[in-house]
């Protein structure tokens, strides 16, 4: 974990989370001066996968070439004033309670703009988002 956004892990995996940076949890092994030996020596230390498991493909997020892919559509629908706007959200929501203020904003974007996203919790904006 390098961010912010770190959650409590269960204790069932604690052993295999670690931190860096200006992040930290209590009983969680920090990383600092960039050295991941204790990284190297847990992933040695475990069994690994008894079998492999049928290839798959899952797509998350939009990336460089699935936003590039789209560009025509997006520009044409801009020509054609169908969008008006585009946002960027870079920022998280919280765990707790009242601290969802970027999916409120995004509930209240109209349906003529379009939704950029840069943070973790907010991939689930990315279905507001649509080339109208």
């Amino acid at each position: 974990m390098t961010t912010n956004c770190i959650q409590k892990p269960r204790e069932s995996y604690k052993d295999r989370i670690f931190t860096c940076g200006p992040v930290g949890w209590p009983g969680v092994v920090h990383i600092s001066d960039r050295d991941f030996s204790p990284v190297i020596e847990k992933a040695l230390s475990l069994p690994g996968f008894e079998q492999d498991e049928p290839e798959k493909s899952i797509t998350v997020g939009f990336a460089r070439n699935a936003v590039l892919s789209v560009a025509p559509k997006v520009i044409e629908a801009v020509k054609q004033g169908k969008i008006k706007h585009f946002f960027l959200i870079g920022g998280c929501d919280g765990a707790k309670p009242g601290r969802n203020y970027y999916t409120q904003f995004a509930q209240m974007v109209p349906q003529d703009c379009v939704i950029l996203t840069l943070a973790v919790e907010n991939t689930a904006l990315i279905s507001l988002i649509s080339v109208p």
